[in-house]
């Protein structure tokens, strides 16, 4: 004879695959966002060569703090019709996309090197509490 599951069995099952099924979604909206933004990069600075895997940093640097609703909206648009189409075409889609292109470069080396197409462009996190990563800011009260 067939044992019945309990209550308690069904609720934990079902939690189960709900976490699995959340998790699968944001590793793909994730994982499309990254996509997306990467080609971004590479068609806002041709010729450029970029460190993919400090790029892929980047952009989960810059996402981390984004609603899971935020990252499906915008990951939706991006794959779409591209990160800079959508940009141009909707107001909505341009700080993001200006904001995460300005935080690859200021926190990478390519304000750092003398020509940028000659070397690959490495993005590094900034320390947590770091003043500012700017590499044109002057924190000298002095000068």
């Amino acid at each position: 004879m067939p044992k019945s599951l309990s209550r308690r069995e069904v609720l934990i099952g079902t939690a189960a695959v709900g976490v699995a099924a959340a998790s699968g979604v944001a590793w793909g909206v994730t994982a499309d966002i990254k996509a997306a933004v990467l080609a971004f990069f590479k068609r806002a600075l041709p010729g450029v060569t970029i460190d993919e895997k400090s790029a892929m940093t980047c952009i989960d640097d810059f996402v981390a703090g984004w609603p899971l609703a935020k990252r499906l909206v915008l990951s939706t648009a991006w794959n779409t019709v591209g990160v800079d189409t959508m940009a141009a075409v909707h107001d909505r889609f341009q700080p993001p996309a200006r904001y995460m292109l300005t935080h690859f470069l200021i926190n990478s080396n390519f304000f750092l090197v003398k020509d940028p197409k000659a070397q690959p462009i490495v993005y590094t996190s900034p320390q947590p509490g770091s003043a500012c990563a700017s590499p044109f800011t002057n924190l000298d009260p002095l000068t």
